[in-house]
């Protein structure tokens, strides 16, 4: 039962953001929350989280090392767009946005610290900062620092306003630390 109701909940979400950014009914929300990242490896993606429908965003599009990641209302934007690229670590991918050539990044390596941007080098990025592992649920997934597996990417205190910072913390199951992506358009 609590499967069925995630994955109607996940569903409606993505819905939701499709019609938000299409501006019209989608023509079918099949592949709209895909999971599974070895399918994933080239395209671009919205990640958007489960709690608030809110996608993972850099704001105001930003481009230098160490611009801060929040939450912020999905909208196709260069700053929303991200890439899962497969390294040569068994299970660990780089989150590459392509709009400021960037890797998502944990530098400051400690609790509750906000996810930024930072160069990535050559791709696939090895820099343990830059690798995350995605463990995918039916229809989400939890993305742990490489670096801390018992730490999960989330929206800070599982808020549910824009432009709240994206964190990792210690994973504690709330619907604030579960993603799913979307196809941008």
């Amino acid at each position: 039962m609590k499967r069925s109701i995630r994955f109607w909940k996940v569903t409606l979400a993505a819905v939701i953001c499709l019609v938000g950014l299409v501006g019209l009914s989608p023509p079918a929300a099949s592949g709209a929350a895909k999971t599974g990242a070895a399918s994933v490896a080239t395209q671009n993606r919205l990640i958007a989280n489960v709690h608030s429908f809110m996608c993972l965003t850099v704001l105001g599009n930003l481009t230098a090392n160490g611009s801060k990641v929040y939450q912020a209302d999905c909208n196709n934007s260069p700053g929303q767009i991200w890439v899962y690229i497969a390294t040569e670590v068994w299970g660990r991918w780089n989150l590459y946005n392509p709009h400021s050539g960037k890797c998502l990044d944990t530098t400051w390596n400690r609790a509750r610290a906000q996810m930024t941007i930072y160069e990535c080098g050559n791709l696939p990025s090895l820099n343990e900062n830059q690798l995350f592992y995605i463990v995918n649920d039916d229809e989400v997934q939890n993305i742990h620092p490489n670096w801390a597996l018992n730490k999960c990417m989330g929206v800070s205190g599982g808020s549910l306003t824009p432009h709240a910072p994206v964190v990792f913390a210690n994973c504690d199951g709330s619907p604030g630390q579960e993603w799913f992506w979307i196809d941008a358009r």
